[in-house]
């Protein structure tokens, strides 16, 4: 508590308090192998299923039985916290005329919390030839792979999917307050406010797919090739590059970042000498967005559909492994609703003090209050 004297103002003052703040954060650390000759690894009774790890060699060959598995290990963030906070203070002001007694009082709280998602892909790279074989299903989703000539016999499905990260947030922070005065000076004031914040993002950050040099690629698929977001690339000549597929679908993949914060509140005021008056109280709204999309692709070259006769136009016929993920636009540091002044507390304070001119007997809300920023928040 601390006793105050300030412009004919006397009084007794208590504030408080209490937030908490919970993350949680996840990074894979996956395996690796490192050759400077050949890599040859088969699962003879069952799948091949490699998660978030490295593979390098001169020849790489994965063969599978069954179903070859090449995946990202996803890794989750999240944020949880909470605010309470409470002021209040008596006492007597002062004037020319006479004595007021005063009671004041405020009480907020708030919470945030965020959740994201990050992928750590799996690479695997043959600086010579990358063989893929599997007598059923081979899922591509997540990883890249590279080598100078890709050779693929997948017995079923061949399935390339790009994954997006993602982060979520959302925010909310409430505030109430209000002062009485009794003789000199009378009146009283109220006000409540609150602010939200909300924040998505979803984009690919790293592109899944196979890329060939200049030897190209020969794949042949038994069933379906479908590719979301996933390419097929190579730097060879076209003549090089051959898809031999029981049929072809292909989709892109959406990805997009959007937030908004706002504030609203209200506020209302009595004095003996002016009476009521009310206002509400806006803060500047703020939003944004942006978006892209990541389409499927595969390089120049002979794509041979033996059951189906899928249009090719929407196909990216030169596409890469790069990829430019959407850039972040929500900063929760920096997007606060705006409203002044700005503390690093939640406090409410109120000033009411007599004047000679009734029209000037009101109350004054300053208000303020922190956003915690989520850690996958870009």
């Amino acid at each position: 508590m601390e006793l105050s004297q300030v412009a004919g103002q006397i009084g007794l003052r208590a504030d408080g308090d209490i937030a908490s703040t919970t993350t949680h954060d996840e990074t894979a650390y996956g395996s690796r192998i490192q050759s400077n000759g050949d890599v040859v690894m088969a699962a003879t009774g069952g799948d091949l299923t490699i998660i978030g790890s490295q593979v390098n060699g001169n020849n790489v060959a994965l063969a599978a039985q069954n179903n070859l598995n090449l995946l990202s290990q996803q890794e989750n963030h999240s944020l949880q916290s909470s605010n309470k906070n409470a002021s209040g203070g008596i006492g007597i002001q002062i004037g020319s005329d006479g004595i007021g007694f005063y009671a004041q009082g405020s009480v907020g709280q708030g919470n945030a919390h965020g959740n994201g998602t990050t992928h750590a892909i799996s690479r695997i790279n043959a600086s010579d030839t990358l063989t893929l074989i599997s007598g059923n299903d081979t899922t591509i989703q997540g990883a890249q792979l590279t080598g100078n000539t890709v050779l693929g016999a997948i017995g079923g499905n061949l399935l390339i999917q790009s994954e997006q990260d993602t982060d979520d947030y959302a925010s909310q922070q409430q505030q109430l307050g209000g002062k009485m005065v009794i003789g000199y000076g009378s009146g009283g004031s109220v006000s409540y406010h609150q602010s939200k914040v909300n924040s998505h993002y979803a984009s690919v950050t790293d592109v899944s797919g196979i890329s060939a040099g200049s030897g190209g690629f020969d794949i042949t698929v038994g069933g379906n090739t479908h590719l979301i977001g996933g390419v097929i690339a190579s730097t060879a000549d076209p003549s090089k590059n051959l898809l031999d597929t029981g049929s072809l679908t292909y989709e892109s993949l959406h990805n997009e970042a959007n937030y908004s914060a706002s504030n609203v509140g209200v506020s209302a005021g009595y004095s003996a000498g002016g009476g009521f008056s009310g206002s509400p109280m806006l803060g500047v709204p703020q939003s944004g967005h942006s978006s892209s999309d990541t389409n499927s692709g595969i390089a120049q070259g002979t794509i041979i559909q033996r059951d189906g006769n899928t249009d090719l136009s929407g196909l990216d016929r030169n596409p890469t492994l790069d990829n430019q993920a959407l850039a972040p636009i929500f900063d929760a540091q920096k997007v606060q609703v705006k409203w002044t002044p700005l503390s690093r507390q939640f406090l409410v304070q109120f000033k009411l003090l007599p004047q000679p001119h009734p029209q000037r007997n009101s109350a004054a809300l300053f208000s303020t209050w922190i956003h915690h920023p989520c850690r996958t928040c870009r």
